[in-house]
C-alpha cells in the first residue's frame, strides 16, 4: 500500500469478533454480531516521509476496544486515555516510560480485551489472568481462548506462570432493585469507616483497570482489614420452604474456618417473592446493629505475606456454605469476588454484591433466575503496620526468630544456664522447716524456755498442775500436723533426687541446642539447613538422626532435591553432591531420610539441608471442626481475626527434634524446630453425601493444568487423611483436564468428613498447584420406590437419648416430603418414638431428599436420613394436547368436567405436579353419587416456545389416587396462528 506522506494519513486495521448464537427453532438463520474488539494504525514517521523507500517490516501492535459512547461500536480508545485516539507503530530506537510499556503490555493480551468486550455487551465474564504478569510476552505466549459466559471465567491456555488455575467462581447477579436498597439503607448497618473517619469508595468492576500487584506491594499502608458484613437474605421467587433463620460457614484465605450464628429473617411473614429480608442476630446481641459482620486484619509479619494475599484477593472468591438455622440443612453456596477488595493504592474500597445461593437439588435452568440471594458488603481498609484496628480475637504468625528461611540455622548460638547457690539464715525460715532441718527436734535454748515459763505457770496456779484435757488434745493436732509436713518434705526431697537427672542434662543440652521456628500450611515445603560446628580438633564421623513419628522433618540425601528447592525459596549457599556417606545418600522415599552420616573435618562448618512436608490439615483449638461447620455457633461477640505481629498465636503448633551425634554416641548438637501449622487457602470446596457405613466413590475434575505438557513431569497429590484412597490419572496431552479418584470409608450418620486434596506438577511437592476441599457427610439411607401423584410413607425409628430432649423433624423439600408430627415433641430418655415420613415426588426419575433431627433447644443436628427415591410413570386415565400460543390469550383458560364413578357421595382433591405452569380451581370438590363437576384451568402464559408436561391428579378424602391426566402443553407460533 502506497502511503501519500502527510501527517493525517494513517492505515486503520481492525480485528472483528463474529459471534452467533443458536436458533429458537431449527431451520432458522442463526443471530450473529460483529464485535470490533482490537484495532491499529500505521503513518510514517516524520523522519521517513520523504524517503523514497518505506521500511519493509513494520511491527503493528493491536489494542483499544469498542466505546458504548458511539453508536456502531467502532474502535475508538477508552482505556488509552494518555495515547491518544489513534493507536500509532513507533519507529525502532523509541524508548517508552514503564507506564507505557505496561499499557502495551495490556492492550496486546487478547484474554483481557475479549473480557471486556464481552462484559460491555452484557455478558458476565470474570478474566482470571494478570495482563500485566509478564510486559511485553503476553502477545508472543497467548494460546487458544476459552470463555465461558453467565457467571464463568476466561483463561487462557498459556505458560504455567501466566495463567492461574480457576479457582471459586464468583456468583454475583445483578444489582438491587431501588425498593430493598432503600430499605437496606435505612436499616441501620453498622458504617465501615477508613483510618481518617471516611466511607470507603465504592469500587465498580467493569469500569476498573487491571488489577496490579505491584500497587499492592509499594503501597505505605501494608496492613489491610478486611470487613465482611452479611445484610440480608432473599429466598428468590416460587419457594415454598423459605426459612425463617439462617447461618453461613467460610473460610477465607489462611484464616480459621468459621460458621456465624443463626440470622434471623426480620419480617419473615411476609410472601413478597424475591423480597429482601434484614438478618437480625439473636436477642442477646439486639442491642447492636443488624446484620453480621467480621473483621479480618493482616499484616506483613512473613516474608512475601503481601504478595500471597494479593493474589489471593485476585486469583480467587470467597466461598459461602447457607445452611437453615432451624433445620440445620444445607441450602446451598454462593460465591463472593475478592478481586474488588484490591485497593490499589487507595485508602479503603468497598462493594456491595447480591450473591446467587447455587442450590445442588435445583435444576440449571432455575440456579440463576430463582435462586435465593445473599446481600453481601464487604471493604479493605488500609492501615500501617504496627498501628492497625483493635480485634477481640486474633490469629498472630510471628515472624520466626532463628531468622530468614533462605538463612541457615547456625548452630554455633549457644544458650547457657547455671545453678545458683542460695544461702538462707535458718531464722529466716519457717518453724516446720527449721525443725525439720534438725532432725525432727526444735533449738536448745527455745525449748529450755519453754519449759521454764511452763513451770512458772504451774507454780502460780497449782491447778494447773492436773492434766488438761483440751490442752493435751490440741498437742497431739500439732504433732500430727508437724508429721504431715515431715512426710511432705520427705516427698519433695525425693522427687528432686529423681528429677536431677533429668533436669542437669536438661541445662547441658540447652547449652548446645538451637531453635528454629516453621510457619506452614497443608501440602507445602518449607527448606532450611542446619549449620554444625565440628567442636573437636580431630575428624569425626558423625550422625544426624530426626525424631520425628509422623516423618515430616526429614533430611535431604539427594542433592537434586537440594538444588531444586534453594532455587525456589531463593537460597545461595554452596550444595555439596558427596555430604553424606554413599549407602545414607540413597535415602528414603522421596530421597530423603530419618537418619544420616557424614565426616566433619576439625572445626569444620557443614550445612545440613532439612526440609518439612506438611501433610496434616489444620487442627488447632478452637477452629471449626468439619461437623461443627454444619451447626452454628452461640450468639457472643462478634468475632475479629488478625493475621501478623502483636496478638497471640493460635496456630496449630508442634514440636520435634534433630540430634548430631558422634561415633561414640557423644550428643554433639540439638536442633529444636517448632513448627506452626495455619489453615491452608482452599482453592475450589466440594460437598457430598453418602449413605453411612458405605464406602464414598468419586471422581474429582480438576483444572487443566499446562505446565504438565512437554517436560515429563507427573501429576503427583496429598491428601489429608492417610485412610482415604487416591489414584490420579496423568492428562495425555497440555490442556488435558485431571481426575483425581477419591475412595473413602464412611462412619454414621450424621458424621462430616473433611478432605483437603493438593495436586502438584513439580517432581518434589514443593507447592501444591491448586487445594480442593472435601466435605462428606454421612447419611442413613432410606430407599423407595414410589409411582408418580402417589404418596409412599416410610416409618422411621427414633431411639431416646440419655436424657429428655425436645427434638423435631425437617424436610429438605416441604411439597415433596412430608413429616408426621411436623411439630417439636418430648422424646424422654431411654424410650422410642415412631415418625412417618410421606413422599411425593413431583416428577418421574431418581431423586434425594434429606430429613433432618435437631434438637429444638440446644440447636444440635442429632441424626440426618437420606431418602433416594425412584418414581416411576403412574397409569394414565387420559392424555390431552393443549396447545398455548405465546404471551397469554383466550386459550390459555380451560375447563375439564370430572364425574364422580361412585354411588354414594365423596369429597375429592385436586393437584398438579407443576402448579407453576398450571393453576386451578376449585381444589376440592364434595360430589353425589354420580355427579359431575367442572374444574377451570388457567395455563400460566409463557413468552419463550417449547414443550411441558404436565400430570394433574384427582385424590379422594384418603389420599387414594383416583386418576391421572397428562396434558402435553405446546408453546410455539402454531398456537399464535390458531389464536388470530
Amino acid at each position: 500500500v502506497e502511503l501519500p506522506p502527510g501527517p493525517g494519513i494513517a492505515v486503520v486495521l481492525v480485528l472483528e469478533y463474529v459471534m452467533s448464537e443458536p436458533a429458537a427453532q431449527s431451520g432458522a438463520p442463526k443471530a450473529q454480531q460483529t464485535l470490533s474488539v482490537r484495532y491499529g494504525a500505521y503513518s510514517l514517521p516524520e523522519d521517513q516521509q520523504q524517503q523514497q523507500q518505506p521500511p519493509a517490516r513494520v511491527a503493528l501492535q493491536l489494542g483499544g476496544g469498542p466505546d458504548s459512547r458511539f453508536p456502531d461500536k467502532a474502535a475508538a480508545v477508552q482505556a488509552e486515555r494518555q495515547a491518544g485516539p489513534l493507536r500509532r507503530a513507533r519507529a525502532p530506537g523509541s524508548t517508552l516510560t514503564l507506564q507505557q510499556q505496561q499499557q502495551q503490555a495490556l492492550m496486546s493480551n487478547p484474554v483481557f480485551l475479549l473480557s471486556q468486550v464481552l462484559m460491555r455487551q452484557g455478558y458476565g465474564v470474570g478474566v482470571e489472568q494478570d495482563p500485566f504478569a509478564s510486559a511485553g510476552h503476553l502477545s508472543s505466549r497467548s494460546g487458544p481462548l476459552v470463555a465461558t459466559v453467565n457467571g464463568g471465567s476466561a483463561s487462557a491456555a498459556a505458560d504455567a506462570s501466566l495463567a492461574p488455575l480457576r479457582r471459586h467462581l464468583s456468583t454475583a447477579v445483578c444489582a438491587l432493585g431501588r425498593g430493598d436498597f432503600t430499605r437496606l439503607a435505612g436499616a441501620g448497618f453498622a458504617p465501615i469507616l477508613d483510618a481518617y473517619g471516611e466511607p470507603p469508595e465504592v469500587v465498580d468492576e467493569a469500569k476498573r483497570p487491571p488489577a496490579d500487584l505491584r500497587l499492592e506491594e509499594e503501597d505505605p499502608m501494608s496492613g489491610n482489614e478486611l470487613v465482611l458484613q452479611f445484610l440480608a437474605y432473599s429466598a428468590g421467587t416460587g419457594t415454598a420452604n423459605r426459612p425463617r433463620s439462617v447461618f453461613l460457614a467460610f473460610q477465607f484465605y489462611r484464616f480459621p474456618h468459621l460458621t456465624t450464628e443463626r440470622l434471623a429473617l426480620a419480617d419473615a411473614s411476609f410472601t413478597e417473592d424475591g423480597r429482601a429480608f434484614i438478618l437480625e442476630r439473636a436477642a442477646a446481641a439486639a442491642a447492636t446493629a443488624p446484620g453480621f459482620e467480621v473483621r479480618f486484619s493482616a499484616e506483613p509479619a512473613l516474608p512475601g505475606e503481601r504478595a500471597r494475599l494479593a493474589a489471593h484477593l485476585r486469583d480467587h472468591s470467597l466461598h459461602i456454605d447457607v445452611f437453615d438455622g432451624d433445620s440445620l440443612l444445607y441450602i446451598g453456596s454462593c460465591g463472593l469476588g475478592l478481586r474488588p477488595l484490591l485497593r490499589q493504592g487507595k485508602k479503603a474500597v468497598q462493594t456491595w454484591q447480591v450473591l446467587a445461593i447455587l442450590q445442588p437439588d435445583q435444576p440449571a435452568e432455575r440456579q440463576m433466575r430463582a435462586a435465593p440471594q445473599l446481600h453481601v458488603r464487604a471493604a479493605c481498609v488500609g492501615y500501617r503496620a504496627g498501628a492497625g484496628p483493635g480485634s477481640t480475637r486474633s490469629l498472630h504468625l510471628a515472624e520466626p526468630s532463628s531468622g530468614q528461611r533462605s538463612a541457615p540455622v547456625d548452630g554455633t548460638r549457644r544458650s547457657s544456664a547455671r545453678a545458683k547457690v542460695v544461702r538462707v539464715h535458718q531464722a529466716d525460715l519457717p518453724k516446720d522447716l527449721r525443725v525439720a532441718l534438725n532432725g525432727g527436734a526444735g533449738d536448745d535454748s527455745d525449748r529450755a524456755r519453754r519449759l521454764a515459763r511452763l513451770q512458772a505457770v504451774k507454780a502460780a496456779n497449782p491447778q494447773v498442775a492436773e492434766p488438761d484435757v483440751h490442752a493435751a488434745a490440741v498437742i497431739r493436732a500439732d504433732a500430727a500436723s508437724r508429721e504431715k509436713s515431715l512426710r511432705e518434705l520427705h516427698t519433695i526431697d525425693f522427687v528432686r533426687e529423681r528429677a536431677k537427672d533429668s533436669v542437669i542434662m536438661d541445662l547441658l543440652e540447652s547449652t548446645i541446642s538451637v531453635e528454629h521456628d516453621i510457619h506452614t500450611t497443608f501440602g507445602c515445603t518449607e527448606f532450611f539447613e542446619f549449620a554444625f560446628d565440628n567442636p573437636s580438633n580431630n575428624v569425626e564421623d558423625v550422625s544426624v538422626e530426626v525424631e520425628d513419628t509422623e516423618r515430616r522433618l526429614q533430611i535431604l540425601t539427594d542433592p537434586a532435591v537440594t538444588l531444586a528447592l534453594k532455587a525456589h525459596f531463593g537460597v545461595a549457599t554452596n550444595t555439596e553432591r558427596d555430604l553424606f556417606h554413599r549407602d545414607d545418600a540413597e535415602g528414603g522415599p522421596g530421597n530423603t531420610a530419618q537418619a544420616a552420616r557424614l565426616t566433619a573435618r576439625p572445626r569444620e562448618r557443614v550445612l545440613i539441608p532439612f526440609r518439612y512436608f506438611e501433610t496434616g490439615a489444620y487442627a488447632a483449638a478452637g477452629a471449626a471442626t468439619a461437623a461443627e461447620s454444619s451447626q452454628p455457633r452461640q450468639p457472643g461477640g462478634l468475632p475479629a481475626f488478625r493475621l501478623g505481629e502483636g496478638g497471640p498465636d493460635t496456630s496449630d503448633e508442634r514440636r520435634v527434634k534433630a540430634y548430631v551425634r558422634s561415633k561414640s554416641g557423644v550428643l554433639l548438637s540439638v536442633l529444636h524446630v517448632r513448627v506452626h501449622r495455619h489453615p491452608a487457602a482452599v482453592d475450589q470446596t466440594l460437598r457430598f453425601y453418602q449413605s453411612e457405613s458405605t464406602f464414598f466413590k468419586r471422581s474429582i475434575r480438576m483444572p487443566p493444568l499446562p505446565a504438565v505438557a512437554g517436560d515429563g513431569n507427573q501429576v503427583t497429590y496429598l491428601c489429608s487423611d492417610p485412610n482415604a484412597v487416591c489414584h490420579v490419572q496423568q492428562p495425555k496431552q497440555s490442556g488435558d483436564p485431571v481426575d483425581l479418584f477419591v475412595k473413602l470409608s464412611c462412619g454414621e450418620s450424621p458424621r462430616m468428613q473433611r478432605l483437603l486434596l493438593a495436586v502438584y506438577t513439580d517432581p518434589f511437592q514443593i507447592a501444591p498447584r491448586v487445594v480442593t476441599q472435601l466435605l462428606v457427610q454421612s447419611l442413613q439411607q432410606v430407599d423407595i420406590t414410589c409411582s408418580l401423584g402417589q404418596p409412599a410413607q416410610r416409618a422411621l425409628l427414633i431411639r431416646g437419648f440419655a436424657n429428655t430432649r425436645r427434638i423435631c423433624c425437617y424436610p429438605s423439600h416441604p411439597g415433596e416430603i412430608s413429616v408426621e408430627p411436623s411439630e417439636p415433641f418430648a422424646l424422654p430418655a431411654a424410650t422410642s418414638r415412631e415418625v412417618t415420613v410421606a413422599v411425593q415426588p413431583r416428577s418421574v426419575g431418581r431423586a434425594s431428599y434429606r430429613v433432618s433431627l435437631v434438637d429444638a433447644d440446644l440447636h444440635q443436628l442429632l441424626k440426618c436420613w437420606l431418602f433416594n427415591v425412584s418414581c416411576e410413570l403412574p397409569e394414565l386415565i387420559r392424555t390431552l394436547d393443549v396447545a398455548l400460543p405465546l404471551g397469554g390469550g383466550r386459550h390459555c383458560n380451560r375447563k375439564f368436567n370430572y364425574t364422580n364413578e361412585y354411588s354414594i357421595a365423596k369429597r375429592f382433591i385436586v393437584s398438579c405436579n407443576r402448579p407453576d405452569l398450571l393453576q386451578f380451581s376449585p381444589t376440592e370438590m364434595s360430589l353425589p353419587g354420580h355427579g359431575q363437576d367442572t374444574i377451570r384451568l388457567h395455563f400460566v402464559p409463557q413468552t419463550s416456545p417449547g414443550r411441558a408436561s404436565i400430570f394433574f391428579f384427582i385424590y379422594d378424602d384418603a389420599g387414594r389416587n383416583e386418576e391421572t391426566v397428562l396434558f402435553r402443553v405446546t408453546y410455539g407460533d402454531a398456537a399464535n396462528a390458531a389464536e388470530r
